[in-house]
């Protein structure tokens, strides 16, 4: 009985959706530890994965609880996996602010309309009498002129820790840059010195990217704007995108334009693949003597390699490459199967490779977009029909456009609805016309920007790649156009408040379990959904919000964030604003028809019966502490006889900002005041200590 409890046998053969969904299993585990409260115990994943090996054992010829037991396995494999390349992801970073000289290599520069930007690695920052090591530094500068990727530099500059959340629950800056090895961020506060130059050792794909990047400039210097949405397109670097023109894209749900994903690969991989097949067809023997799909598919693997290597390698790009080489390698093996074979490999892959993206939002809506489309185009092929009708038969020769006109639609309208829910929950909007621009905007996209796109590539190396750019530049003009139009439409953006980070993850486990089971199994996929949903509808935006540094506070009345101040604090401002759902963003100065009061010193304003002060000087504190029940001090506040609170005013200051971070209050008139801190929620996280 016992050789029959520990002996592991192979599990029975796989069943083709049970099989996919170890790849939803292995990301919900990865996922539960990066969404965890608190950092766990070593011990902790070691025992869950025992434990799960051993239900496995016990369970393997219960026919219906089979692949439970290998679900349960598999995502406690990707829990301590998770656990691992965090602990293995450890690099040195910044605890405090400070000015000093940096030293390091530059490995990339960005070169925006506004900023300019280098990122260097293998730094060494000197402050304060300490030498501190750094694996990778990021700071702006006001001219990079005369600085090449591979120059070792030295500066004065300003460093300090990546940002922690601008407001509890918000999207935390500190998990992204401890994964990417980023110890600090920053500016410059004097000319950046060149210690030692290249010499070549920049690498051939950062050279390739900057040589083609000044390509795109020279060939439009008149349009600065469409020569940085090509350089985004091509070459990763979204610096040169002016706000007005993201801000269309984003509103319009063309944002996806933007970032080098699976769009942009699959078109440069699929039309190197249809363009070398129908050279190879060519009456010349080729075909005859070679297998021409073969070739032409190991082209475009090489093809998408370049691509990859030039765009800067994002996340996105790496996972869409993933998908590209198993589609294309299934060509060469003929072994294609169910295409969302390809997006569960893709989707085991790019997790085990950074367990971290799985929680980001470029992860969660290029899968789910993907998910979707792949199973309604399955789902689409497998229906019944009858063999002697051809549906749109009577259109004759406008037939093919019709077919591509409802071929895009469809998808757009399909990965729109599986985005959607992602999108509101990541960033609190989602469009709600992005179908039709994706309608109007998607044929520039694959007709004209592409294949100039490629042209261009294929002509960068002899410095001839201006014709193609501008012809480039023409499609980006319309759909910037098309982008520009469809957000001016009124009620074009759906805005909700933040909810908890858990709902997304439910969005997406459910629209994997609806994609792969079948039958009644399928509505089990539904609970996820359902979860979200009602997690987003019940998510109370907080009433006031105070900044980590004590200088920026808001309050929130009818849907309208107001500031403290609009002159500072942009970024945080409206990151607030996008994190309360609010549609836009005033002065409290200009609060007065919805209750405001304001002077030199301060604004108070009542809400829910309970009297909020915003005090602005120690000047005006003592009176403020009399007159309301909360008072946010954007300073110190002052202490000695006669100037403390009653007992029963809450004061929270510049003090408690930096000692706890960002604070969120809600304000309840029978339940009274909910303060949340940052700190509260750091949990003793390894990217948060």
């Amino acid at each position: 009985m016992l050789s029959r409890l520990v002996r592991i046998s192979a599990p029975p053969p796989l069943g083709r959706r049970a099989a996919m969904l170890t790849a939803p299993a292995f990301v919900l585990g990865a996922g539960l530890y990066m969404y965890l409260p608190a950092e766990p115990d070593r011990w902790v994943a070691a025992v869950g994965v025992l434990a799960a090996l051993v239900i496995f054992v016990a369970l393997r010829d219960v026919v219906w609880a089979r692949w439970p037991a290998i679900w349960l396995l598999v995502a406690t494999i990707g829990f301590a996996w998770g656990l691992a390349h965090a602990e293995w992801s450890a690099a040195p970073r910044l605890d405090r602010e400070g000015a000093g000289s940096l030293t390091g290599k530059i490995t990339w520069i960005e070169t925006g309309a506004k900023r300019q930007r280098l990122t260097l690695d293998g730094a060494t920052f000197e402050t304060r009498g300490r030498t501190i090591p750094l694996e990778r530094v990021r700071f702006t500068l006001r001219d990079a002129s005369g600085l090449a990727i591979g120059d070792r530099v030295e500066a004065r500059v300003v460093l300090r820790p990546p940002g922690a959340p601008v407001a509890p629950g918000a999207y935390d800056f500190r998990r992204d840059a401890y994964f990417r090895g980023l110890g600090g961020v920053g500016f410059a506060i004097g000319p950046v010195a060149v210690t030692s130059e290249a010499a070549g050792d920049g690498g051939w794909f950062a050279s390739a990217r900057v040589g083609f990047r000044a390509q795109i400039y020279a060939a439009m210097p008149d349009r600065p704007d469409l020569a940085g949405v090509i350089a985004a397109l091509t070459v990763g670097d979204r610096s040169g995108v002016i706000d007005g023109d993201r801000e269309a894209l984003r509103a319009s749900g063309l944002a996806h334009l933007l970032a080098i994903s699976g769009l942009h690969l699959g078109m440069a991989a699929t039309s190197v693949f249809l363009a070398l097949r129908l050279l190879f067809a060519l009456p010349h023997g080729f075909a005859l003597r070679f297998p021409a799909h073969k070739v032409a598919a190991a082209a475009a693997i090489l093809a998408a390699a370049v691509y990859l290597g030039i765009s800067g390698a994002a996340p996105p790009a790496e996972r869409a490459f993933v998908t590209v080489v198993a589609v294309m390698i299934a060509v060469m093996t003929d072994r294609l199967r169910s295409g969302l074979w390809f997006v569960a490999w893709a989707a085991i892959i790019v997790a085990a490779a950074s367990p971290n993206v799985v929680v980001g939002p470029s992860f969660q809506l290029s899968f789910a977009a993907v998910i979707g489309i792949v199973a309604a185009f399955e789902a689409w092929v497998a229906r019944p029909r009858d063999r002697d009708s051809r549906p749109l038969e009577a259109f004759g020769p406008v037939r093919p456009v019709l077919v591509y006109a409802g071929g895009i639609l469809g998808a757009s309208l399909i990965a729109t609805l599986a985005t959607a829910p992602l999108a509101l929950a990541h960033f609190q909007q989602a469009p709600l016309f992005g179908v039709f621009a994706n309608l109007i905007a998607m044929p520039a996209m694959a007709f004209v920007i592409m294949p100039s796109a490629i042209i261009a590539a294929l002509l960068a190396p002899f410095d001839a790649a201006g014709p193609a750019l501008v012809a480039m530049g023409l499609g980006v003009e319309f759909v910037l156009g098309v982008a520009h139009e469809v957000a001016g439409w009124p009620g074009g953006v759906i805005r909700m408040p933040a909810p908890p980070d858990w709902t997304a993850g439910a969005f997406l486990l459910g629209l994997a379990l609806i994609a792969g089971l079948r039958g009644w199994p399928r509505v089990l996929g539904l609970i996820g959904p359902a979860a979200g949903l009602a997690g987003m509808l019940a998510a109370v935006p907080p009433d006031v919000l105070l900044g980590a540094e004590g200088r920026l506070a808001s309050v929130r009345v009818n849907n309208t964030l107001y500031a403290s101040t609009l002159r500072r604090g942009g970024f945080e401002l409206e990151a607030w604003r996008r994190f309360v759902g609010a549609s836009d963003a005033k002065a409290m100065d200009d609060g007065a028809e919805v209750g405001f009061r304001c002077d030199d010193r301060g604004c108070v304003i009542e809400i829910a019966g309970k009297r909020i002060a915003i005090s602005r000087s120690p000047e005006g504190f003592p009176a403020d502490c009399r007159a309301a029940d909360l008072v946010i001090a954007l300073h110190r506040a002052p202490r000695g006889r006669g100037l403390d609170c009653a007992g029963d005013v809450q004061v929270i200051d510049q003090g408690a900002a930096s000692a706890n971070g960002a604070h969120a209050i809600w304000i309840d008139a029978r339940k009274g005041l909910r303060i949340e801190t940052v700190g509260d929620q750091d949990g003793g996280r390894l990217w948060s200590r």
